[in-house]
């Protein structure tokens, strides 16, 4: 299935009635938190909200002036590149092998990132996936913490040709997956169970619903332009993965809004379908 077919079928469930609305109202008490200002992300916040109003607030915050805390982020990853050693933290994690990055330096990757790109300040762990798994990457949480999981050797398919004069496709290929994992730990930690979209904007496609998918769309856009570089966060991927299980499906107009294709606005890269994080 390309991107045309997927959209061809969105058409005739939307010819025969079988697709869902993306407009339904937030429960009351999303309501009435929207209505009293601005969101509150943060690690001891309890609060929950829309999943579709999360996402609104993932696109506004990157298209706003950048915060202090994104600063430091943006000079975090610069030093990053600049490390050209064969032991630099870069050079490591675009090795065969992820594990050559230890988990506590996959901790700052995944702060850094966070700090980039989302709102708030969630707190992560991370783990690599067990080499007899089938994805690149995973997301879990108890409901204090999140992991973040990485597959330490399924990306070594994917050739080592430079994207840039430091980072190889491995590295492009493994950031994307961590973008992709850090969009289900937002959406996981802030989306409210009660709203009556909970289940198409959330736990569609196994975790891939609407809100996900706006929010993905954004955070793959900002990336790519804030750091030149084509990060696929594998939206349509998972969307063929999971197929057969999305129900209810996306009107044509909700479909249009993920920009399967590309965004827009955004660089015309041409995305890597062998970057399928899960």
């Amino acid at each position: 299935m390309n991107i045309d077919h997927f959209y061809s079928l969105i058409n005739q469930l939307e010819a025969t009635s079988r697709y869902f609305s993306s407009d339904m109202p937030p429960c009351a008490k999303c309501s009435a938190r929207i209505q009293q200002g601005n969101l509150i992300f943060d690690q001891d916040n309890q609060q929950t909200y829309n999943a579709l109003r999360l996402a609104s607030e993932v696109e506004a915050f990157n298209r706003g002036a950048l915060t202090p805390r994104q600063i430091g982020a943006h000079e975090d990853y610069k030093r990053l590149l600049a490390g050209r050693s064969a032991n630099s933290l870069i050079c490591r994690l675009g090795a065969e092998d992820a594990r050559h990055v230890s988990e506590q330096e996959f901790v700052g990757l995944l702060h850094m990132l966070a700090a980039m790109f989302f709102p708030g300040t969630l707190s992560f762990e991370f783990q690599f996936c067990e080499p007899t798994a089938n994805v690149l990457g995973a997301c879990a949480s108890d409901g204090a913490r999140v992991w973040v999981m990485l597959h330490p050797v399924l990306h070594r398919e994917i050739p080592d040709t430079p994207r840039s004069r430091v980072l190889n496709e491995r590295v492009v290929s493994r950031l994307s997956t961590l973008l992709h994992e850090l969009c289900h730990a937002f959406v996981c930690a802030y989306a409210c169970e009660q709203c009556p979209g909970y289940y198409q904007d959330v736990s569609n496609m196994m975790g891939h619903g609407f809100g996900w998918q706006r929010t993905a769309l954004a955070i793959e856009f900002a990336a790519q332009n804030a750091l030149g570089l084509p990060f696929n966060l594998g939206r349509f991927d998972s969307i063929m993965v999971n197929f057969q299980g999305m129900w209810p499906a996306p009107s044509t107009e909700e479909a249009a809004r993920w920009h399967l294709e590309g965004h827009p606005a955004g660089p015309r890269y041409i995305l890597r379908a062998c970057n399928r994080a899960e």
